[in-house]
């Protein structure tokens, strides 16, 4: 699979949603990825990044979106073609999740 495409995967996967109903307290994962593991930040010559959003659903609700991918880094780019890389790639995970629930909520 091309190295793009296997990002793009592993965006999807590493992808958390968390709905939040601010009276009540109350928080539903809707969609759990893979945790962030914490273990990566102690391998030399990687690089990662984590974004996320908060979209308010009125009605006292809100939407939580996170996602993160972390890469090698390799002799063929800077890190920061590779940051731009991942920042791109994880902008359009999130845009896509947060189109998907905005989607849900108005039928």
């Amino acid at each position: 699979m091309p190295k793009k495409l296997q990002l793009k995967k592993s965006a999807k996967e590493n992808t958390t949603i968390k709905k939040k109903n601010t009276v009540t307290k109350e928080e539903e994962v809707i969609k759990a990825g893979t945790p962030l593991d914490h273990i990566i930040k102690k391998v030399p010559n990687m690089i990662g990044m984590s974004k996320g959003v908060t979209v308010n659903m009125d009605n006292y609700e809100s939407f939580r979106v996170d996602c993160w991918l972390t890469v090698p880094l390799d002799d063929k780019s800077s890190p920061e073609e590779k940051f731009m890389e991942l920042s791109e790639i994880i902008e359009s995970q999130i845009q896509y999740e947060v189109q998907r629930i905005i989607e849900m909520n108005e039928r």
